[in-house]
């Protein structure tokens, strides 16, 4: 999609009433347009919110962008407090480690996050103890 296309697309939301949008599919990090579409958002007065894996390049500008934009939030899937299952389930190498900042970077730049856990047969044991493990990255 085009970023003509989806300022379309929110203007019409926005004549219909809509108060919140949130960006999601494939990986709308990866998207050039995200901070363009995102302040044009907040322009028309919407909550925004970006929901991802954390898995892109230069997170750490593209955070400090986000933030200036005025992201509102941003949702993060994270699948297990262990590595090697993280990135089993989402079949890339370094996709703990890639959210793992990404949630950190987020945090630090004051961009509010909510992490969504997928409550998988193999992986759920460990999602029990996700609260506790996360209470200590703070």
């Amino acid at each position: 999609m085009s970023l003509e296309q989806c300022i379309e697309i929110i203007d019409d939301a926005v004549s219909l009433g809509v108060k919140e949008i949130i960006f999601s599919g494939g990986e709308p990090l990866a998207w050039t347009g995200i901070t363009n579409v995102i302040a044009h958002s907040k322009n028309k007065g919407l909550i925004t919110s970006i929901y991802t894996s954390g898995n892109c390049y230069n997170l750490g500008e593209l955070m400090k962008e986000l933030k200036s934009a005025g992201t509102d939030k941003i949702i993060f899937s994270l699948y297990s407090d262990n590595e090697n299952e993280h990135n089993r389930v989402t079949r890339k190498s370094n996709s703990f480690s890639n959210t793992i900042t990404a949630i950190t970077l987020a945090h630090s730049n004051n961009i509010f996050v909510e992490l969504h856990f997928v409550a998988l047969a193999r992986i759920i044991g460990n999602l029990l103890v996700l609260p506790i493990w996360l209470k200590h990255m703070e």
